[in-house]
């Protein structure tokens, strides 16, 4: 199981650095110019498509790799607030006040939904497209249904500016 564990990761980040030609390291300069554009953004558009998402089964936890149009999921963060740490998250079925961090390596959204499970999204400014207003970004989901084992999932993308 560790094993399988390992491997998805593996293929999750090797996914990640191929997803186009957005990806390379960065002068602290740019890296810099990058963290303050992402700080001085009000709102983004999100989309996120690549990753994978676990269910447990009676017997096993099962794992399925993502990386189509038909899985990819969309929302908008409004309204960042990085000093006063919030946001408001826009999905297709609501929206939602959430957390937001400040770190050196971006802004990190995190939502408890009302059912208790805690859902977070981090924008990184590290990345060449940054200075054109365009992030990359990472969620991670941890959603327990009522009666039901927990379902996870971790899906990569970009997030651009408005």
């Amino acid at each position: 199981m560790l094993r399988t564990t390992l491997g998805v990761l593996l293929l999750l980040a090797l996914g990640a650095c191929n997803q186009g030609n957005h990806t390379r390291f960065v002068t602290a300069e740019e890296a810099a110019a990058a963290s303050r554009r992402l700080a001085e953004t009000e709102s983004l558009r999100c989309e996120l498509s690549v990753g994978a998402s676990g269910t447990r089964s009676e017997k096993e936890i099962q794992y399925e790799l993502v990386s189509n149009a038909s899985s990819k999921i969309e929302f908008s963060l409004d309204r960042i607030d990085p000093e006063n740490r919030r946001a408001r998250m826009l999905g297709n079925n609501a929206a939602v006040d959430v957390t937001v961090l400040r770190t050196d390596a971006g802004l990190t959204f995190i939502e408890l939904t009302s059912g208790g499970s805690v859902n977070t999204t981090t924008v990184f400014a590290l990345f060449e497209d940054s200075m054109r207003g365009s992030f990359d970004a990472v969620q991670s989901r941890h959603v327990t249904i009522t009666g039901g084992s927990p379902v996870t999932s971790q899906r990569r993308g970009i997030c651009t500016a408005l």
